[in-house]
């Protein structure tokens, strides 16, 4: 076991209250943070991962209070989790398939904010074991012992580890782990989760394609495809997610495109009439605007080249839809306003 005394000396404020674990994890205090949490003491993790989580928490990924390296050791501490892996909770039976959607899209929300690192990092073993549900029902992604970061333009991973049933070919050589490998993993967490039903299997299918190029684009439309059925009430963007904060502040600018559009005085208007359908023209315009670039699936899913793998691509597309936007409602607009003076 560590020496207690080595570890205070080295760091200040850990000490150690006792080892928990078989594989060498240690329940510790923070006397600076006040805080418990477990510390790992690790020989091939990659201290960027662990540098990248310190400093971008999220509530679906496990949090990490510090990290130091000593010689090839790297020791980090991070929260304890008081909940069940959900292994263990399907294990134990009574989840629902709405519950089991939920765990998905909070896994999926976890995962996208390592994908959105510069450059992405790939979890690498995402399983039902790497998967906490806390007590209040919130998902936690934990050990990124051997996640790595995303290299351009390597041809294949240094190190082929992951865990049979759950990695995906490239993890054996066949290509480089990037993001999508993090999606055949999830997708294979549909099949024990016993999501292989319906519009589960058409997800599942996709998800765990063999050759990456024809998965999902990223993680997050994997989690639109899951959540399909749940935007039925409220599809537009800002109440997908059915996050609070995001619903308010969704309200809010909804509101203030609403009241600009519907109050601007615009010049040179014959009439009442006249005045309203430029204000209308204006404000369905706006909202579009605001589909596209939010990837509102009515619009994005629609639209192939929004979805190439090709960046330049991808932004020549949404140059040439939003302006095709803007010219069709200006073309509504110009009939409308036709219309109106001849009648």
């Amino acid at each position: 076991m560590l020496n207690k005394c080595d570890l205070i000396l080295s760091r200040g404020q850990i000490e150690v209250l006792g080892e928990i674990s078989s594989s060498g994890f240690i329940f510790a205090f923070d006397n600076i943070r006040d805080h418990a949490g477990i510390l790992k003491i690790l020989t091939d993790a990659n201290p960027n991962v662990y540098q990248f989580l310190m400093h971008h928490p999220h509530m679906n990924l496990c949090t990490v209070y510090d990290y130091w390296k000593e010689g090839d050791q790297l020791f980090v501490f991070e929260e304890y989790i008081n909940g069940q892996t959900l292994d263990e909770r399907f294990r134990e039976g009574g989840v629902s398939e709405s519950e089991a959607v939920s765990y998905l899209c909070q896994i999926c929300d976890g995962v996208n904010v390592l994908h959105s690192a510069d450059p992405p990092i790939i979890h690498k073993d995402l399983k039902m074991e790497n998967v906490m549900v806390d007590q209040n029902g919130t998902v936690k992604i934990i050990d990124f012992n051997i996640s790595r970061v995303y290299r351009l333009g390597a041809v294949r991973d240094t190190h082929r580890i992951g865990t049979v049933g759950y990695a995906s070919p490239e993890h054996f050589g066949f290509g480089q782990t990037n993001g999508r490998s993090d999606q055949y993993a999830i997708g294979q967490m549909m099949g024990e989760m016993g999501l292989t039903y319906g519009r589960f299997a058409r997800i599942r299918a996709k998800a765990t394609q063999i050759d990456p190029k024809y998965r999902y684009e990223d993680i997050l439309s994997l989690k639109r495809d899951l959540m399909k059925e749940r935007f039925s009430f409220f599809p537009i963007p800002g109440f997908r997610t059915h996050t609070l904060w995001k619903e308010l502040v969704s309200l809010l600018a909804y509101a203030f495109l609403i009241f600009f559009w519907m109050t601007i005085e615009i010049k040179n208007v014959n009439s009442a009439i006249e005045m309203q359908a430029y204000r209308i023209s204006m404000l369905l315009m706006s909202l579009t605007e605001v589909g596209l670039f939010t990837k509102w699936a009515p619009i994005y899913e629609r639209i192939p080249f929004l979805q190439h793998p090709n960046r330049l691509i991808r932004i020549l597309a949404y140059a040439v839809t939003a302006v095709m936007v803007v010219a069709v409602w200006i073309l509504i607009l110009v009939v409308a306003v036709y219309i109106l003076m001849e009648t």
